[in-house]
């Protein structure tokens, strides 16, 4: 099995998302072509339409991860349309996904959090780690797909841990709300507790 893609990254969103999208600019076009390409055509991002919903609704509540997706598409050289979709399909009705998360709360070492990624079999290809060092935010390790600012797990420098689990979308998304898999990222970024997260 091949390794694992990792990265360290740091700075602002922005320089964060380009040196993502220069370093992986290849994996990114590659997983937008096998995962995006076929449903472009339902999920345009036109003013009516849900992507664009999602969207507004990601900018008006964190916009510091659309500066970070503008840097993913400045950096892979990709249409922003196109970064945008690659990091919301999975909230648009279209990917079944059974993803799984285990905590041990009082282990010999303290807690352990583990996660299943049970995603199609096309997008294993696409998982990265990172190691985030934001200017002012705690640092955090993160697990996502490449071209993303998904967190399918992570832990932040407090020690706060978090993982998402999904079942298939609903169908019929409107595009109100914020997709599961970008939700978690803030998470980490701005709380310390579980108790601060489920506040947050």
């Amino acid at each position: 099995m091949d390794k694992m893609p990792e990265i360290i990254l740091q700075g602002s969103p922005y320089q964060r998302g380009l040196k993502h999208g220069e370093t992986f600019a290849k994996e990114i076009r590659r997983a937008y072509d096998t995962i995006c390409k076929p449903i472009k055509e339902k999920w345009n991002c036109k003013k009516e339409g849900t992507l664009y919903k999602l969207f507004k609704n990601l900018q008006s509540t964190f916009p510091d991860l659309i500066e970070e997706i503008e840097g993913i598409s400045r950096g892979s050289k990709m249409n922003f349309e196109d970064i945008l979709l690659l990091n919301f399909y999975h909230g648009l009705g279209v990917i079944k996904l059974q993803c799984t998360n285990l905590a041990f709360v009082n282990g010999e070492q303290g807690a352990i959090h583990g996660k299943t990624g049970d995603a199609e079999d096309c997008s294993s290809p696409f998982y990265l780690l990172e190691v985030v060092n934001p200017d002012k935010d705690p640092s955090f390790i993160n697990f996502c797909y490449v071209g993303t600012v998904w967190t399918e797990a992570g832990v932040n420098s407090i020690g706060l841990s978090c993982g998402q689990s999904s079942s298939s979308t609903i169908s019929g998304q409107d595009g109100r709300g914020i997709p599961c898999l970008v939700m978690p990222r803030p998470l980490l970024q701005k709380c310390s507790t579980v108790e601060e997260g489920i506040e947050f």
